[in-house]
């Protein structure tokens, strides 16, 4: 089983970050001083309701760790990238899923609408448009909170009711 951590920003609509583990997650959550929740997820399992099932969280206040609920499992991830499908504007992922395919016909079979995004593991998306130069934060006049950070440069796809 490919176990994940999703961090989701106080204030951000979608993950800002996946980790291979909580101690990769923790040093990036304190270093930017971030509020929000690592939850831990099973890739390519969504439950029978269509939402991800959450293994265990981890509350942040201002990047210290409040609290654990669930047992905390690390596993290696055998992924350099995972595919989190978000439906409505709701933070918590519906699914998470190792191959784009895979993702793909599980929405469709399901008849679900939102958006299929490509997070990369172990690297937050705010660092992840920096180093390959789409965003810097010096010149930006958007908000830079890394906990709530996304970007359009990410690989992904909308699914609609006409589709």
């Amino acid at each position: 089983m490919t176990l994940v951590w999703v961090f989701n920003g106080n204030g951000g609509n979608f993950p800002s970050a996946v980790f291979s583990s909580v101690k990769v997650a923790e040093p990036w959550i304190a270093k930017h001083s971030l509020t929000g929740v690592l939850t831990q997820y099973s890739v390519d399992t969504p439950s029978a309701d269509m939402h991800a099932v959450a293994l265990a969280q981890l509350d942040y206040q201002a990047g210290v760790s409040a609290q654990a609920v669930g047992e905390i499992r690390d596993a290696s991830v055998a992924v350099a990238a995972v595919w989190i499908f978000n439906e409505g504007r709701t933070p918590l992922p519906s699914a998470i899923f190792a191959d784009e395919e895979i993702a793909t016909l599980w929405i469709k079979r399901h008849a679900r609408f939102g958006v299929l995004t490509q997070y990369p593991v172990d690297i937050a998306v705010y660092e992840w448009v920096i180093e390959r130069g789409y965003f810097d934060p010096t010149r930006s006049k958007y908000r830079q909170d890394p906990g709530a950070f996304s970007s359009g440069y990410q690989k992904h796809l909308h699914f609609h009711e006409d589709d």
